[in-house]
């Protein structure tokens, strides 16, 4: 009976426990604060690129609103600035720059509205080599690792961009290739040893035996 009693006891605190669940909707998702949001990093060798955006609540379905018309610029330990160009809405680039790591540098941002921003100084951090990239087949997916070593040891931390690009194999030879907006004869490629050659079908769409594959390109910041 105690036992019996004791099940009962749990079983009626199981089911009021999805009484006591209340939502909790914090005042931050309806906030209508719209702050600077300043995303990229310095690069010492080649183009730096920064984006500008506002913030937006939580449960806006819309696409963040883009900072244009901005003047940005790098600028070093000495005052010495390096301007950025927006090529497009929200994004500023630099020309192609070899800074030196000796020195220090932060970004400063000049606002269409006149609100200017400037982030702190900071030393330059020189990117290691890359020593290696593989990948290998994972249960979850395909897994890339990149090898790399500072030999300074002043490199601890990295982060690691890349671009993705795929290669698709046509299950079937074609006649035509489309390549570069114009048409050409295709590729002869052999067929598998043993195997029938595949049926080589006329069409006047563009069909190519492959998309061809650029690696993926590495940077750390």
């Amino acid at each position: 009976m105690p036992r019996l009693q004791s099940c009962l006891l749990w079983l009626v605190l199981l089911l009021a426990l999805p009484g006591c669940v209340d939502p909790f909707e914090p005042d931050v998702i309806n906030a209508p604060q719209n702050y600077l949001v300043v995303a990229g990093s310095i690069n010492l060798s080649g183009v730096t690129t920064i984006r500008l955006s506002r913030t937006q609540n939580v449960a806006s379905a819309a696409a963040p609103v883009v900072e244009t018309k901005a003047t940005v610029s790098i600028q070093d330990d000495a005052g010495t600035p390096y301007p950025l160009t927006e090529p497009a809405p929200g994004t500023y680039t630099s020309a192609s720059l070899a800074l030196s790591p000796a020195r220090k540098y932060r970004v400063r941002v000049r606002t269409a509205a006149g609100r200017e921003y400037a982030s702190e100084l900071v030393t330059g951090k020189a990117t290691p080599p890359i020593g290696g990239v593989t990948w290998a087949l994972e249960p979850r997916g395909l897994q890339v690792y990149v090898n790399s070593r500072d030999a300074s040891n002043n490199t601890r931390y990295y982060r690691w961009t890349y671009t993705e690009t795929w290669e698709f194999q046509s299950a079937y030879r074609s006649i035509i290739e489309y390549v570069n907006g114009s048409m050409r004869p295709g590729r002869k490629t052999s067929s598998r040893a043993g195997a029938p050659p595949a049926p080589r079908p006329y069409s006047s769409a563009p069909r190519p035996d492959s998309v061809r594959m650029s690696y993926p390109t590495f940077r750390c910041c």
